[in-house]
């Protein structure tokens, strides 16, 4: 695969969604050698911020250390099916697994279990556990400020290590979420350019504007990120690289009418049309956009999750101040965190950081650094002098960029997968995502098909493979589910990747489709 693609947009490119006559500005070409110069600055922030190795040995150590603590609160009993009914295993899902956290980032862990009695008592269990290691002086992990948070999802707080560990249950969502972003990344590819971009954004979003966090009333950590996908599927995916990927991101979010629609990868939704969600096309000149409404809509059937039986299945999707559709359930709104107050400091972020990141396109060139500096401040001041809070100690920190294999998993995943025939992409990096087809769940995981899946995917010890072995398991049902598409013919034809340069060959929804 070549170099990345230096931006140049024409003034016909025109999104659908913005603020009236400001086209113009978000779509603004850029001074390629002005923009490879802030770019290879980028890199090494991204080097300093991102997943390396003494933060990944970390982070396994200390979810394996609560994997077990969690095991132990309900003793398996002599027989192992017995035990398996009980508690059927213990994943992580979120920015750990996708290698998206930043420094100062938490690890979301998910307890699945077909117990009834269990579903009533496993918060209690677990607090009591957790507090207990907290008051022992003998235990392996120093444990502190231990919560029982009853929000929309019932959550164990805790610190283990100083790193925040948020414990939930049977969130099956979690996990399909994950699935899907890693399917994303792979369409994208350039080198893992989407993961890399949300590394970039959420830091900017955390250290300089302080606009994430949901328990804050401020943006979830998925919201951001389809809002990052949101940017690659409108612009095609041609990015100079992450920064350029941030750029995008402030003007086109600071210039969108978020008064008058909601965000979806399928266009931008009148909020006057709701509660029928009726897209507007993403662009409207027409031009090309990465994901293709095929993919899609496959992507919403495979990974989807329905509510329980508890839930009401047709509720609608309501608007509130920050409307960004689940890209995996339509009627999820995943800006439903944000408060009115901090939906007009959220758009100022944008208007502010897009003004100030406009000067790297004007400022005299021997100023360009120290003004990306000085965008980065924080971020610099914070984790760039040689510690990280997710570290042993400054003696283990690794200064230099790690390898891709740190970023996608793909190490843990071939040592687990080794008797498995795997793909390789062009650059030797071996693939891990799959998919897995769960839209039929219809009462979280409940049902005695779907807790077969989940027991078989992995090991309490072993969360990064969870992807691949789903892909394994489950892509002879998606396979058939295609197979009786009467445009199955079309589907073939229609080639997901042909506006990227994606020459990878994985177990996923882009080869099904795109092959």
């Amino acid at each position: 695969m070549g170099g990345p693609e230096v931006t140049v947009q024409t003034s016909v490119f025109s999104p659908n969604g913005l603020l009236p006559n400001e086209a113009t500005s978000v779509t603004q070409a850029l001074d390629p050698e002005r923009w490879a110069i802030a770019e290879e600055r980028t890199a090494e922030l991204i080097s300093c911020i991102q997943p390396n190795q003494p933060s990944e040995e970390r982070r396994t150590a200390v979810l394996g250390y609560v994997q077990r603590l969690i095991m132990k609160c309900f003793p398996c009993q002599p027989v192992p099916d017995v035990c398996q009914i009980l508690l059927n295993d213990v994943f992580t899902f979120g920015s750990v697994p996708l290698k998206t956290y930043l420094p100062d980032g938490d690890i979301d862990i998910t307890v699945f279990t077909e117990s009834q009695d269990l579903k009533k008592t496993w918060a209690d269990e677990v607090k009591d556990i957790l507090q207990h290691e907290e008051s022992s002086e003998n235990a392996e992990f120093h444990v502190k400020e231990v919560q029982y948070i009853q929000a929309e999802v019932k959550i164990i707080k805790c610190l283990v290590e100083n790193i925040v560990v948020d414990i939930s249950f049977n969130q099956l969502g979690g996990l399909c979420t994950l699935c899907f972003l890693e399917e994303v990344d792979q369409l994208i590819s350039q080198n893992h350019l989407f993961k890399r971009s949300i590394i970039l954004i959420k830091a900017w979003c955390y250290y300089e504007s302080r606009i994430l966090g949901a328990h804050h009333g401020l943006i979830s950590t998925y919201a951001l990120e389809t809002l990052v996908l949101y940017i690659f599927h409108v612009f095609n995916n041609r990015f100079a690289g992450p920064l350029e990927v941030l750029y995008r991101f402030l003007e086109f979010f600071s210039k969108f009418d978020w008064e008058n629609f909601c965000i979806s990868l399928w266009g931008p939704v009148p909020i006057s049309s709701l509660p029928n969600v009726t897209a507007l096309s993403p662009r409207e000149d027409g031009g090309q956009i990465l994901l293709s409404r095929l993919f899609l809509d496959a992507c919403s059937s495979v990974y989807a999750v329905f509510p329980s039986q508890q839930e009401n299945q047709e509720q609608s999707f309501v608007s509130k101040y920050f409307n960004v559709i689940d890209p995996l359930r339509t009627n999820n709104n995943l800006g439903r965190s944000v408060s009115k107050g901090n939906f007009y400091r959220i758009r100022s972020a944008f208007a502010f950081g897009a003004q100030r990141l406009a000067r790297l396109l004007n400022c005299p060139k021997e100023n360009l650094l120290a003004e990306f500096n000085q965008f980065f401040m924080n971020t610099w001041d914070r984790h760039c002098k040689g510690h990280r809070p997710d570290v042993p100690s400054p003696n283990h920190i690794v200064q230099r960029p790690i390898e891709s294999n740190i970023i996608d998993g793909s190490e843990t995943f071939r040592n687990n997968s080794s008797s498995k025939k795997t793909k390789e992409d062009p650059s030797g990096h071996q693939s891990k995502v799959g998919v897995i087809h769960v839209a039929r769940v219809s009462d979280g995981v409940s049902s005695q098909h779907d807790n077969h899946i989940l027991k078989q995917m992995t090991t309490p010890g072993d969360t990064s493979a969870i992807s691949g072995n789903l892909g394994q398991m489950m892509q002879a049902s998606l396979t058939n589910s295609i197979a009786s598409d009467h445009n199955n013919q079309n589907l073939r034809s229609n080639s997901l990747n042909e506006n990227v340069h994606n020459e990878k060959k994985t177990s996923s929804i882009t080869d099904l489709l795109g092959e």
